[in-house]
Formats: structure tokens, C-alpha cells, sequence
């Protein structure tokens, strides 16, 4: 057979993966992989299915010999990182992540993710810029907003993190997620009549979701609108006979009505259920992307995200990559001007304004070096202190590349570029 059939194969078990005939693609894999024991593809999918069958060990291993085969591919490392962020290894997930973006700048969903991972790891620094990034490539990224809402909350900024559920409400009124997370928000802030109307306004959008229709049961429930909670009680356990939450508020309104031996049942088959305290509570959580949810399966990534055009007309900004911008331009005017002088302007000064951030892993540049450099133009120099990053040991590159002075980095040599040309 030749390397058609192997990519005849991988197609077939693309499509049984879509429709989660898990059984099926694994023995297509499998075929595939008899063919060609090195098939990237296959090994990736491979990884996919044993995650979806819930087998996070060999899920593992068949991504990282994917891994070994192409470790240039970032949906191969994007991958790992799920598996990896599922099997609780937050730390080896996010140098994933990041090499994900590295390889392929722009992914919004591998900076997105690697933010969570930071948020569930408390670094809520780092979780923050890699929010701050996706928002510099699309400014309207909803999981972004509904991501910085979340980390807002969990610092205690209540209503900042709100503006930010509604901020991305306001982008898409029907992303879920963020609308329960609103919902939510207002709930714990006893701003009932607002959260009720998003959950109302939910249930009206999906009624087929018993996310929504369980949350508007409970909070039916706590404001005493007991008819209209049973209403929705009685319409989740219609689908999903078990739903815990569905039960217990029926049991409850059960009880108040004087119905005590068919609300003890009730309870009785809750507690057979082994119903814990913690779960309860999950089903009221705040809602973010299920890592599992973002596996690709091909492997070449989505299309990138690209920054926005700086040479677009903009409005004034404090934003720091703006203001970096604005002296980076002042200082090439400043190089030209001492160009034409007979002392011209130091290599120190012209670096000093011309970017302020602050990034030691560059320390090792050499006064001869700079000087050498700036002998040429100011783009010259922004390029080899790009350059000279190439340097840095993996990890520490890894960090530089997904940080806000890189972007800005970038940004400021793009828009050199653009006026030279």
C-alpha cells in the first residue's frame, strides 16, 4: 500500500473521531500505523481518541512520539499541552502552549489557553498578559474578555470583572458561557432581577441547554417562584432522569408543599447517588473552555490572527505599546537629525529612547556591538536586539515570545518598515 492509502486511512479516521465512533478510528489508526509506523497524522489522532476514551496515558505517549516525528508542528505541541492539562500537569502544559504560539504566532486559542493554565496555576500576572495578547490580535476575542472577567473576579475586582462578562456579551449575545457567568456574577453580588433576565434570556436563545435551565431552576427556587422552579425541574429530569441539581430542587418544593414522603424519597435516591458537597457547588461554577474541547485534529493550525495594521488610524492611547510606539518614532526623528550633525547621537541614547520596556534577558548586548549597529539606521538596531533574543536558553525564549515587550518589539519594527518603505 502507499502513502495515499496512509492518508486515505487518517481522512476515514478523521471522520469516525467527528462522529464519535471512537472504536472505529482506533482501528483505522491502527491500520494506518502498521502502514507507516512515523505517520505524524496518525499518531496525533491516535493521542486524540485515547483522550476521548479517557486514557490519558496513552493519549500522552501517542503525542509525544508525534512529538519526536515533527517537533517543528505546533498543532503537535498544542495537543501534548491538552493532554497534558487534563492529566493535571499544569506546569509541563504551559512550555506547550507557548511553543504552540511560538510555531505559529497569532494561534489565539493556544494563548487563550495557556492563560487558564496560568489562572488555574494562581499566576494571575502571567495569566494576565497572555489575555492581553489575544486582546492585541483581536480586540473583540470574546474567550479573551470572558477570561479577564474571570481572572478580575478571582482577584476580588467584582465589578471590573462584570464589565468584562458584559463587554463580551455585548460582542456575541449568544456566547453561553460568558452569559452564565454574568448571570452568576450578579447572583453572588445579590443583583438578582438582572441575573434572572440573562438566565430567562438564555433559556429563551437554547432551551435544550440543562446548564441554563438548571441555574434558572435554582435561582426560580431562591427568589421563592416555586412553580416556575418545579416548571423547570420537571423539564431537565424529562431529558436527564439523574440530574442531581433537577432533583434536589424538586425534593425541596416537594417538601414545602407538604409532600414529605416523596420528597424523602427523592433525597433518599439523591443520597444513593453519593451526591458530595464539592459537586454540588461545581454546578454553579464560573464557565471557561474545556481544554478537550480544542483539540485539532489536522495538523496544520487554524489561519493566524494578525496585529492589527499600525499604519490604521488610531485613537490616543495610554496603552504601553503605544507609548513605546510614540518614542520609537520620535527617536528615528531624533537619529536623522544627528545624522546630519557632526556628533551624532550616542548608541546608548538613541537605545534609550527608543524602548523603555524593560527585558534583561538582552543584557549580554555589548556597547561595541550596539555601537557597530547603530552606525546603520534605528530599524537596524530594533532587528538585532530582536536577533540577539534567538540566543536565550528555550525556556526563557519561550517566555520572551509570547510577552507583551516582544509584541511590542515586533510592532515597533513593522511600523520602521512600513515608513522606510
Amino acid at each position: 500500500m502507499s502513502a495515499q492509502d496512509v492518508q486515505d486511512l487518517t481522512k476515514r479516521a478523521r471522520m469516525f473521531l467527528r462522529d464519535e465512533k471512537y472504536t472505529d478510528a482506533l482501528d483505522i489508526l491502527k491500520a494506518a500505523l502498521e502502514l507507516d509506523a512515523e505517520c505524524t497524522a496518525a499518531h496525533n489522532l491516535m493521542g486524540i481518541v485515547w483522550s476521548r476514551q479517557g486514557n490519558g496515558k496513552k493519549a500522552l505517549t501517542a503525542f509525544r512520539k508525534g512529538k519526536i516525528l515533527d517537533k517543528d508542528n505546533p498543532v503537535i505541541h498544542f495537543n501534548l499541552a491538552i493532554a497534558l492539562e487534563t492529566t493535571g500537569q499544569l506546569d509541563k502544559a504551559g512550555p506547550r502552549y507557548r511553543a504552540a504560539f511560538r510555531l505559529h504566532p497569532g494561534w489565539l486559542d493556544a494563548m487563550n489557553a495557556l492563560g487558564l493554565v496560568l489562572f488555574k496555576q494562581e499566576d494571575y500576572k502571567a495569566a494576565k498578559r497572555s489575555f492581553s495578547t489575544v486582546l492585541k490580535f483581536d480586540p473583540a476575542n470574546t474567550e479573551a474578555l470572558n477570561n479577564q472577567g474571570l481572572l478580575l473576579w478571582e482577584q476580588g475586582r467584582r465589578k471590573e470583572g462584570i464589565k468584562k462578562f458584559r463587554a463580551a456579551l455585548a460582542i456575541d449575545p449568544a456566547y453561553v458561557n460568558v452569559g452564565l457567568n454574568l448571570a452568576r456574577a450578579l447572583e453572588l453580588t445579590d443583583v438578582f432581577t438582572p441575573a434572572l433576565e440573562e438566565l430567562e434570556r438564555l433559556a429563551d436563545l437554547f432551551p435544550g441547554d440543562w446548564e441554563v435551565r438548571s441555574r434558572l431552576a435554582s435561582l426560580y427556587e431562591r427568589l421563592q417562584r416555586h412553580d416556575e422552579a418545579m416548571d423547570q425541574a420537571k423539564a431537565i429530569l424529562e431529558k436527564d432522569p439523574n440530574n442531581i441539581q433537577a432533583l434536589r430542587i424538586e425534593g425541596a418544593i416537594l417538601g414545602l408543599r407538604g409532600n414529605d414522603e416523596e420528597a424523602k424519597n427523592i433525597f433518599e435516591r439523591i443520597m444513593g447517588m453519593s451526591l458530595s458537597g464539592g459537586e454540588e457547588e461545581d454546578s454553579f461554577r464560573f464557565m471557561m473552555v474545556a481544554p478537550e474541547s480544542r483539540y485539532w485534529l489536522d495538523l496544520t493550525p487554524p489561519p493566524a490572527a494578525q496585529l492589527p495594521d499600525p499604519a490604521a488610524p488610531k485613537p490616543a492611547s495610554t496603552h504601553p505599546g503605544a507609548i513605546a510606539l510614540a518614542k520609537a518614532r520620535a527617536a528615528r526623528k531624533a537619529a536623522q537629525a544627528a545624522a546630519e550633525t557632526p556628533e551624532p547621537a550616542s548608541p546608548e541614547e538613541v537605545v534609550e529612547v527608543a524602548f523603555e520596556v524593560e527585558v534583561p534577558e538582552l543584557t549580554f548586548a555589548t556597547e561595541e556591538n550596539l555601537a557597530d549597529r547603530t552606525e546603520g539606521s534605528l530599524l537596524d538596531l530594533m532587528r538585532y536586539l530582536m536577533n540577539l533574543t534567538k540566543a536565550l536558553p528555550e525556556p526563557i525564549l519561550d517566555e520572551f515570545m509570547h510577552s507583551d515587550e516582544c509584541v511590542e518589539m515586533k510592532y515597533i519594527i513593522d511600523t520602521l518598515e512600513r515608513t522606510n518603505e
